[in-house]
């Protein structure tokens, strides 16, 4: 996954810098967010159905191969000349065809190469590989887009997911917990949805996560209209944003790892959603890149900490059979992420990216904060 991780770090920096080059429009920084959430939503329950019946290697090796197959058009289309800004949405939403349909299989596997006591420490390791690649990989982006061109960047993202996809050959297989799903694919979703409607916990994981994901994550969207307007420090400037995110993120990964399975994981996850928020709100006031660059490592922090949280809680409380499912509607939440981003990116075409992305961060502020102070029953989750 670390090859993985890279690609996706580099071409988020990519994508987002070449796009707002092309066109100045914070609005499409927005719209491409949107078009890789939009079909995030649409297929990752479908997603996380599949990894429940099928081998789980298999489907995170054909998406692989899908990821890089489409990062290879990109680069050629580049590299000739030929992209023109629909090209990259295009892109994005295949991306988030084989994101929603890969995932699932990818956080489900997890429970059945560890113990459930090491659970917590196995999301956190998987989180912390992420962030190491979001440490290196946008500031090498930023730095090499400088250097050999965005093209360039682009066969560097082809190049990892290939290594990517034959180092993957190596896993087990990974078959389904169940005997079979002998069921149509339509009623195993179905009972999906009734497991998590019958669990308040499970329901109330899942609202937290939407609101978090859609109003907290415009911010890494529209980071280069930050970098080329207010902070005006250009490509490697985003780079270095991005992977000071990375730090904190790291920093927060293994810091819930270290712990080992804690109790009150649900304090802690209303503490760093709050933190998230209120991290953002700071972030969009200043107009001072190193202050820009130290409020990027508490972001990172909140960012992450929360995600591990969240997914270890949805894996503890779902049933063996249904992971997958259950694990595909977390998934879902960041596919709802558009209705945030959007207005959020037109609103930053009236009064500015600052104030829209503030407004973001403090809808997640008062949102863990009122959790934390109104819903014990989260808030003693262990």
């Amino acid at each position: 996954m670390l090859f993985q991780w890279a690609a996706w770090n580099m071409q988020a920096l990519a994508k987002g810098w070449f796009l707002y080059e092309l066109t100045k429009s914070p609005f499409l920084l927005g719209l491409m967010g949107a078009s890789m959430g939009i079909p995030m939503f649409a297929f990752s329950f479908f997603g996380g159905a599949l990894a429940d019946r099928l081998d789980k290697r298999g489907l995170l090796l054909w998406g692989t191969l899908g990821q890089g197959l489409t990062m290879l058009a990109v680069a050629v289309l580049v590299t000739t000349g030929a992209i023109v800004w629909w090209h990259l949405l295009v892109a994005s939403s295949v991306q988030g065809v084989l994101f929603a349909l890969t995932i699932p299989a990818r956080q489900s596997a997890v429970p059945q190469l560890v113990s459930r006591g090491q659970l917590m420490n196995a999301v956190s390791l998987n989180t912390a590989g992420m962030n190491v690649a979001g440490l290196v990989a946008p500031a090498l982006a930023g730095f090499l887009v400088a250097v050999i061109d965005v093209s360039g960047v682009y066969w560097i993202i082809t190049i990892c997911f290939i290594f990517s996809g034959i180092i993957m050959v190596r896993l087990p297989h990974l078959p389904p917990s169940s005997n079979g799903h002998t069921n149509k694919l339509t009623r195993d979703m179905a009972e999906g949805l009734r497991h998590v409607r019958a669990d308040a916990v499970l329901l109330l994981l899942l609202a937290l996560s939407f609101v978090s994901v859609a109003f907290g994550m415009p911010l890494n969207t529209l980071l280069p209209v930050f970098t080329e307007d207010v902070l005006k420090v250009g490509p490697a400037g985003l780079g270095l944003l991005l992977s000071m995110a990375g730090v904190g993120a790291l920093v927060g990964s293994v810091a819930i790892a270290s712990m080992g399975d804690f109790r009150r994981k649900g304090l802690a996850l209303l503490v760093l959603t709050f933190l998230w928020g209120g991290s953002v709100m700071l972030f969009t006031a200043t107009r001072l890149y190193p202050l820009a660059l130290l409020l990027m490592v508490p972001v990172g922090i909140g960012q992450a900490g929360r995600n591990v949280l969240v997914n270890t809680l949805m894996l503890t409380r779902a049933p063996e059979e249904a992971r997958g499912r259950v694990i595909s509607l977390s998934m879902m939440t960041w596919g709802l992420q558009p209705l945030g981003l959007l207005p959020i990116g037109a609103a930053a075409e009236t009064i500015g990216a600052p104030m829209a992305v503030a407004i973001g961060g403090g809808i997640v502020a008062v949102l863990g904060l009122g959790m934390l102070l109104f819903s014990p029953r989260l808030r003693r989750l262990e």
